[in-house]
């Protein structure tokens, strides 16, 4: 105790501080000091102060924070040894079916299965997962093997009417159309005959042909098998046209071919002795006016003989008639013999013709590759006024490249893809002064072809020039 106005104190404390008698409660290093003063008159001057130690004190606190540490470590163990069980029973087999799954779905593999243990939710989860694989791993083989079949079918299909389409007579189509059904229902009896006869009948009939394809078996055909039969029909009587058709065109174009190449040929006699006789009367004329018209009558003549080897031409390469002939022969005496028809013509226009001087042996038709170049010449000519021409040929591994340049009125680059086309004339003002039929590079470009090659031309526009160049094989 303490008094606090004669400072009389009662009991002893060690280490007491002044500052006590301002604060109720006061600590240092070792100790706790705690006053308590008093309002009843006889010892409301007296304080009482308590003094404890503070080891003694906090020992209480110090075994509960130890008791708690052990409790919270083994709270953590318990709990960590909860969520690694968590973990293998529960995380672990889910984590393997979403694995599976992934699996699955980037490899399209369906052999695949779940491994699992136990008889707990999971496992009953990864059992359902795996039926679920092996239920569509079944479905998907059922499938390949339904596809193999129909594509056997399919096969089949397609062999039959291979066969079916290999002839080109009515009556061949039929027999073996029959024979090839037989073979592909191998539990119906298929026969053509002129009457309904058997369970299920389909129509032919086209051209000198009408009858039935019949179908017969010891069962009833469902209703796919019937509309199957009448495609089939349908797809016999579809050939058997074609080939109706096919017959009709072809007698057409050889009447066709005959009659232009009868027309030609009488033609051409009176047209030569047109020609002949104008340039004979033009040897002794005087008369300027006379031989004016009759040069005329000349190059009218000589135009419209061109046109109609032109037609004759055309005609026997429509109708198939022009066959490869072979030869080997030097390349430097085609261009002599092609020079002496063209240089005169050349030299009418006052144009320069350059001829290569390469020579080399060549295998191929002579008199289709003379007419090849002279159709090109004889284009460059005519569409040439002033410059020159020149002709090259070059080997390069098995094949032998001609060029034909001139610097004519050239081509514009929107007309290049036309020019080969049959009875083509590109819109030009020199090409309205120099009328034709439009097939002379139509006809080179057939010829080119009939040799194994191909022809292409380079321009760079009107008033440029052009260059005809194209290739064909060295030898047979």
């Amino acid at each position: 105790m303490f008094n606090r106005k004669t400072g009389y104190q009662i009991g002893f404390i060690k280490n007491f501080p002044s500052s006590l008698l301002k604060k109720a409660v006061i600590e240092d290093e070792n100790y706790i000091f705690y006053t308590k003063s008093f309002s009843i008159n006889p010892i409301k001057d007296w304080i009482l102060i308590s003094q404890i130690n503070k080891n003694i004190a906090f020992l209480p606190l110090k075994e509960i924070e130890f008791y708690f540490l052990a409790i919270f470590f083994m709270g953590f163990l318990l709990i960590s040894t909860f969520a690694f069980y968590i973990s293998e029973k529960l995380v672990k087999p889910l984590k393997n079916i979403a694995n599976t799954m992934e699996y699955v779905v980037k490899n399209d593999d369906f052999s695949i299965r779940v491994l699992y243990k136990g008889r707990d939710e999971i496992a009953v989860l990864s059992k359902s997962f795996n039926y679920m694989l092996s239920q569509i791993e079944k479905a998907l083989k059922t499938i390949e093997e339904e596809n193999k079949k129909r594509l056997e079918i399919l096969k089949n299909l397609l062999e039959m009417f291979s066969r079916i389409t290999s002839t080109e007579k009515e009556e061949d189509i039929l027999n073996i159309s029959v024979i090839e059904l037989k073979k592909f229902f191998k539990d119906i009896d298929v026969n053509f005959e002129n009457k309904k006869n058997g369970k299920y009948s389909v129509p032919v009939k086209s051209g000198k042909i009408k009858g039935y394809i019949n179908f017969d078996a010891s069962r009833d055909f469902s209703e796919e098998e019937k509309h199957f039969f009448l495609s089939i029909g349908k797809l016999i009587n579809l050939i058997l046209e074609k080939i109706e058709l096919l017959n009709k065109s072809q007698q057409a174009s050889e009447a066709k071919s005959a009659f232009l190449s009868n027309i030609s040929h009488e033609l051409r006699t009176p047209l030569n002795s047109i020609i002949g006789f104008s340039q004979y009367l033009q040897l002794d004329e005087k008369d300027l006016e006379r031989k004016k018209a009759l040069k005329s009558v000349e190059i009218s003549g000589k135009y419209l003989l061109d046109m109609i080897n032109d037609i004759l031409d055309y005609a026997k390469l429509e109708a198939k008639a022009v066959k490869v002939k072979k030869t080997t022969f030097s390349i430097k005496e085609l261009f002599e013999d092609i020079e002496n028809i063209i240089k005169p013509l050349a030299i009418e226009k006052d144009i320069n013709v350059i001829f290569p001087e390469e020579d080399f042996e060549i295998c191929t038709d002579k008199k289709l590759l003379k007419q090849i170049l002279l159709n090109l010449l004889s284009n460059a000519v005519k569409f040439t006024e002033k410059g020159y021409i020149e002709v090259s040929v070059k080997k390069e591994n098995d094949k032998v490249i001609f060029s034909v340049k001139d610097t004519g009125i050239g081509i514009k680059k929107e007309d290049i893809e036309k020019i080969f086309n049959s009875f083509t004339q590109l819109e030009n003002p020199m090409q309205k002064k120099h009328k034709g039929t439009g097939l002379g590079l139509s006809i080179v470009k057939e010829y080119v072809s009939l040799l194994g090659g191909d022809i292409y031309v380079k321009s760079e526009g009107e008033e440029k020039g052009s260059e005809f160049i194209f290739f064909i094989p060295l030898s047979s």
